[in-house]
């Protein structure tokens, strides 16, 4: 199993101590894996099912079925008569193939697999499923988001040995803004207020388009058509020598 595999298969057990079988087993990363991990599998050839959190056309965030790990996805987007899939739906399960992959490790990304053909939708999740996956991922609600301090971090930092991922349970306290044609998501942790650069292009057209300078929870449920209380929260791709901070997807209430 690759570095990029053993990684992505204890993303959550970095961030929360779900992964330990008691409050009494602490996971030290430095010094192996808890009792009771699943590895996610990262053989080319194995299959993968991902119960989708966030989808762009080609790319899938989602929580590996098998081990309960935050994975980034990556595939072709066409069928093989070069027509486009349809683009998974939140909560939908999507399979995908495990693709050869000699690119070097991604240290900003370390959860990221590569499927070797356009994922295939097989199921929805079951709200009580769902709620289970995305609980034992949640942030704790102490220290820095993602285990650091500050917006952003320089990539030459990061090793591949921390998650780039994470789940943040927010309640209503939350509302999108527009400020110099960029999106924001505004957000209460920890007695502090976040705002985080917001990667949601539809929902960044519709406030340009509709001259909205912000939006509060209950004003988006209205947009999007559900109610939120939960954030992907991740590490963007490096620019300029540093990976930032983004909100990636906003989940409806499972």
């Amino acid at each position: 199993m690759g570095s990029a595999g053993r990684i992505g298969a204890f993303t959550s057990a970095l961030v929360s101590p779900a992964w330990a079988p008691d409050p009494q087993t602490p996971w030290i990363p430095a010094a192996g894996i808890a009792p009771g991990v699943t590895w996610r599998t990262d053989t080319v050839g194995d299959q993968i099912e991902l119960v989708v959190l966030a989808s762009t056309r080609g790319s899938i965030v989602g929580i590996d079925t098998a081990s309960g790990a935050l994975l980034r996805a990556t595939y072709d987007s066409f069928d093989v008569e070069g027509e486009p899939r349809r683009r998974p739906r939140t909560f939908d399960i999507a399979r995908g193939i495990v693709a050869p992959d000699d690119s070097p490790p991604d240290e900003s990304h370390p959860e990221a697999v590569m499927f070797a053909t356009p994922v295939e939708v097989v199921g929805t999740c079951s709200s009580w499923r769902a709620e289970r996956l995305m609980r034992a991922l949640e942030h704790p609600d102490h220290g820095p988001l993602l285990g650091l301090y500050g917006p952003s971090v320089p990539f030459y930092e990061l090793q591949g040995d921390r998650p780039s991922m994470t789940l943040v349970k927010t309640g209503d306290n939350l509302e999108v803004r527009m400020r110099d044609r960029a999106l924001y998501c505004r957000f209460r942790w920890q007695h502090l207020i976040i705002e985080l650069p917001f990667l949601h292009a539809s929902l960044r057209h519709a406030m340009a388009t509709n001259g909205w300078g912000r939006r509060d929870a209950a004003q988006l449920q209205s947009i999007l058509g559900f109610r939120t209380d939960r954030l992907v929260i991740g590490l963007s791709a490096p620019h300029n020598g540093f990976c930032h901070k983004v909100v990636a997807s906003l989940i409806p209430r499972a």
